[in-house]
């Protein structure tokens, strides 16, 4: 396992969590090509509306349903600020923007403590949320790396009395993705980022996705000219040239699977399956730990 990890990428830092395989390289020659005919003076356009049509034709959906925003740092904070002035119920362990936007602002922040997902909506059942809540979802959930099916989120949206925001960070890096849903759930909110599978993360690029949002989310929340016009151009050109995005996260699949059978072969051990790039483990008699799966440092 580790042999192939280093034979791969022999200067890799095992301790991050995005897409460890993706050649910086390839990145950066990218990245170069883009400043080519960008007038720097000039701050371009106020609604990125090529990056969200390029966005809306990956995805093959309406790209008047794409918000962009500088990472999904920011664009999880304005969901926050825009949605979350009721209670914010955020389903942890969870990214600590909800946490930290909910204290900055004197929100009512409740966490929800959970492993199972499963069991989340008869949880939310017994909370009785008021209406107008604000519940945010990481998916596949970091650290677990566990994932919600389609089943699974039409069922707890059909008991949530109000938005949900579904943090999709790590969704490439799984078989499964929650966007086909959103023509038929109008309380879901899908957020992505650049910044892990796609190599991007010096340039801070997040998007939410959602038909219920409109412009005014944009420009009360997101602000114009919020994203510098060379990170639009260079997420349009990694959407254009996905290939060694999508070949890498075919060898980080393979190599997880890989890990989750050789641990789960050693007595005493329980894996629980991961869509992301971590996974929690169980030692008996030692309690759960958490390691990066290509693989990096386990923590108690």
């Amino acid at each position: 396992m580790c042999t192939s990890v280093e034979t791969v990428h022999p200067n890799a830092n095992l301790s991050w969590t995005g897409n460890i395989l993706l050649d910086n390289e390839f990145v950066r020659s990218l990245v170069v090509a883009q400043t080519v005919g960008i007038v720097f003076p000039e701050t371009g356009r106020p609604d990125l509306p090529d990056l969200r049509r390029s966005i809306g034709s990956y995805y093959r959906i309406d790209h008047d349903w794409v918000f962009p925003g500088v990472g999904s740092s920011q664009v999880l904070d304005a969901l926050v600020r825009f949605l979350g002035t009721v209670r914010v119920l955020d389903v942890v362990p969870n990214f600590h923007m909800a946490r930290l936007s909910s204290d900055r602002d004197h929100l009512r922040y409740q966490p929800v403590s959970i492993r199972d997902l499963s069991d989340l909506p008869g949880l939310l059942k017994k909370l009785s949320p008021p209406r107008g809540s604000l519940l945010m979802l990481c998916a596949p959930r970091n650290l677990f790396g566990d994932c919600p099916g389609y089943k699974a989120v039409r069922e707890l949206l059909s008991h949530f009395p109000g938005i949900a925001v579904i943090d999709e960070a790590y969704a490439e890096f799984g078989s499964s993705n929650v966007i086909p849903l959103l023509s038929e759930l109008p309380s879901l909110i899908i957020v992505r980022t650049f910044s892990k599978a796609w190599g991007l993360a010096n340039l801070r690029i997040g998007y939410a996705i959602a038909p219920s949002l409109t412009r005014d989310f944009h420009s009360r929340f997101l602000l114009a000219y919020n994203l510098r016009e060379l990170s639009e151009r260079s997420a349009r050109a990694m959407l254009a040239n996905p290939g060694p995005v999508l070949d890498s996260l075919e060898t980080v699949r393979t190599l997880r699977t890989t890990f989750w059978r050789s641990l789960s072969d050693l007595t005493g051990f329980f894996v629980w399956p991961s869509e992301a790039t971590s996974s929690a483990w169980n030692i008996r008699k030692l309690g759960i730990f958490e390691m990066n799966l290509l693989p990096g440092e386990s923590r108690l």
